[in-house]
């Protein structure tokens, strides 16, 4: 009688350390920004590359959303409100990340 083999146990240490260097290239550097992923009600998951420097103001206008009257579009990275005017450093998200796009009511 043979013994089964578990060969796919030993094999899932290699496949941990093949992930990451994919992971780590995902961080990008200044020129190739990170990868973030973009989760609307109208238009689903995307992926985009920012950079850093980036504002959250110029995220929400590349998402090219079309403005509903008596609305804003408000983005949340981990449970926060991104305000428009900072960095998406200063936000720190990071590769990989789900930014969360939503339509609130205008305040007044």
């Amino acid at each position: 009688m043979t013994q089964p083999s578990f060969s796919a146990d030993k094999s899932q240490p290699k496949q941990q350390q093949q992930q990451k260097p994919q992971q780590q290239s995902q961080k990008g550097g200044a020129e190739g920004g990170i990868q973030v992923s973009i989760r609307t009600v109208s238009k689903g998951t995307k992926q985009v590359s920012v950079q850093g420097s980036d504002t959250v103001q110029s995220l929400k206008e590349s998402l090219g959303e079309a403005a509903v009257e008596g609305t804003t579009l408000r983005l949340l990275c981990q449970g926060k409100a991104l305000a428009d005017d900072s960095k998406i450093e200063a936000c720190q998200i990071k590769a990989g990340a789900t930014i969360f796009a939503v339509r609130c009511q205008a305040t007044q």
